[in-house]
């Protein structure tokens, strides 16, 4: 299943699915016309009400998406991207975990401002590659930071060097705590894009006071997520997937998840010693080719940046000017 928090013009958020180019209002007129009232009002609102839901009423969802094909040649409750304002796919997560340097390209990349510089740093220091952290590392991303697929990214007039961050992210569909890796999957409800925008002069200050990142990556609307929730059963190995970035066409980010050093297994597990709840989300990180590299620009009004990971989705946002 694909499912999205939408909303169009004056009306509230509300559980739509895609089926092909069309987005299916989950309680709308076609929903309503196929399956009555009662199955109707037995469905959730959002995808969050979805995460959270008892198995009996997600599997009403289901039921209902299999007549997906019927439905959306329907011309009532029936949208097209165009039609719709997309919101992030999880509107109010209990909590957004985000993995740091977790992919080796990164990782070398993160050490200097330029990869040649990294390279120089690391033979200074008698070694080829740097040193990858032996257990996962990262922040918290606040949920007052997300905006959806096609929402402006709006950077404040005081923040400067601001990145670009494509990311696969983990959606928690069951309480987890203290699992193995062998089980984490059981715990994941599915998939989405995010870009972990970031603003790199603040980043660093936090750092070089001996902080971690947490004003650096955490202004308002600087993490977009969507377009959709990919459900577990669409994705048959999220550690062979393409994850890529473009800003304005031009690609910068290009890599394989299994470029991860922590797979998938391993992050769910690992922060499932402080206790995972249902919708919490986990950001896998990103690979190499960020501004910080130095060898990309950083991010100005009207560039439009996409990221993508191949079967989950692409998501596109354009900046623009705090006003």
């Amino acid at each position: 299943m694909r499912l999205l928090n939408f909303s169009t013009v004056d009306d509230d958020v509300r559980l739509g699915f895609k089926i092909g180019d069309r987005i299916i209002d989950a309680r709308g007129a076609a929903v309503h016309e196929m399956f009555g009232q009662a199955v109707v009002e037995s469905l959730p609102a959002t995808v969050d009400e979805y995460l959270r839901a008892p198995k009996n009423q997600q599997d009403q969802l289901r039921y209902v998406i299999t007549a997906g094909a019927e439905l959306a040649r329907s011309e009532n409750g029936v949208h097209t991207d165009d039609d719709v304002i997309f919101h992030p796919p999880v509107l109010r997560p209990g909590k957004v975990i985000a993995a740091g340097r977790n992919f080796r390209s990164h990782l070398i990349e993160s050490k200097g401002r330029h990869t040649k510089e990294a390279t120089s740093i690391l033979a200074k220091q008698g070694q080829t590659k740097p040193r990858e952290p032996e257990v996962p590392i990262g922040f918290v991303k606040v949920w007052s930071s997300l905006i959806g697929h096609r929402q402006p990214i709006r950077v404040p007039s005081w923040i400067e060097e601001v990145d670009y961050e494509s990311e696969l992210v983990l959606v928690i569909g069951q309480q987890a705590d203290g699992i193995t890796e062998e089980e984490a999957l059981n715990y994941v409800a599915g998939y989405t894009v995010a870009n972990d925008v970031s603003a790199r002069k603040i980043q660093f200050a936090e750092r070089a006071a001996g902080g971690g990142s947490m004003a650096g990556k955490n202004p308002r609307t600087f993490g977009p997520m969507g377009p959709c929730l990919v459900t577990l059963d669409e994705i048959a190995d999220p550690m062979c997937l393409h994850i890529w970035s473009r800003v304005n066409g031009a690609l910068r980010q290009d890599a394989l998840t299994t470029d991860m050093i922590h797979d998938v297994k391993k992050l769910v597990a690992w922060y499932s010693q402080i206790g995972l709840d249902r919708s919490d989300m986990i950001m896998c990180g990103t690979p190499a080719g960020v501004a910080l590299s130095g060898e990309n620009p950083f991010l100005r009004p009207g560039d439009v940046v996409a990221c993508g990971v191949d079967g989950v989705g692409v998501l596109e946002n354009t900046v623009t000017t705090a006003v």
